[in-house]
């Protein structure tokens, strides 16, 4: 089973560079009022993009949450030692498996929008955790389609676990088709259980720990 608390991995940071334009040095020109700063609404989520063959997702921060009847994600901030501002719960937890293909349909979903910079096979780290063995796995899909190379991505422990394994017992791997933005999607299978971010990486050898890059 590929769970993992190994040493954390590092991941560049990309900054932008802002250009200041220069004035006439000849004339003075006469003192302004100050300009009246217009406040913005607050932007969608980003696409999450690629960093030093990385790409990070904090669970808390979907650009949609999709409800199945009752059964939806919530923002929680426990237990303690989540990455990012929070995770999300599948609830209420009453002890409900969606396990086969209607899970597409009868389970609640997380949209993640996805810039792939390449096509191909990506690796699918998820860190979660379950009180019990009744709430410890999730669905990874694609483009609102399951994948069955990343459903049923268990057995997370009752502490904050990477794991990339699933119950067919080969790692979870998603297929790009074509570079650009994608959909990736996250169902619940137990409820009760908690993600708190995903990582996708074209290196197989990779194995991400602590709260991850």
């Amino acid at each position: 089973m590929k769970c993992t608390h190994a040493l954390v991995a590092t991941v560049a940071i990309v900054g932008l560079a802002w250009g200041c334009g220069g004035g006439s040095q000849t004339a003075p020109e006469p003192a302004k009022a100050p300009a009246v700063e217009a406040k913005a609404a607050a932007p969608a989520p980003a696409p999450a993009s690629a960093a030093a063959g990385l790409i990070v997702i904090e669970a808390e921060s979907p650009k949609a949450n999709v409800k199945a009847g009752a059964l939806a994600w919530v923002p929680v901030t426990k237990p303690a030692g989540f990455s990012g501002t929070g995770a999300m719960q599948a609830m209420p937890n009453d002890d409900n498996v969606n396990n086969d293909t209607d899970y597409t349909k009868d389970s609640p979903r997380l949209d993640y929008e996805v810039d792939f910079p390449k096509a191909g096979v990506w690796h699918v780290w998820v860190r979660g955790c379950g009180a019990s063995q009744e709430d410890n796995s999730c669905h990874v899909g694609l483009d609102g389609k399951e994948c069955e190379s990343s459903d049923r991505i268990a057995e997370f422990e009752e502490d904050w676990t990477w794991c990339n394994d699933t119950k067919d017992g080969e790692a979870a791997t998603i297929k790009v088709a074509a570079p650009g933005k994608h959909i990736l999607n996250v169902w619940m299978r137990e409820d009760g259980f908690v993600i708190d971010k995903i990582v996708l990486t074209q290196d197989a050898k990779l194995a991400p720990s602590g709260k991850g890059p």
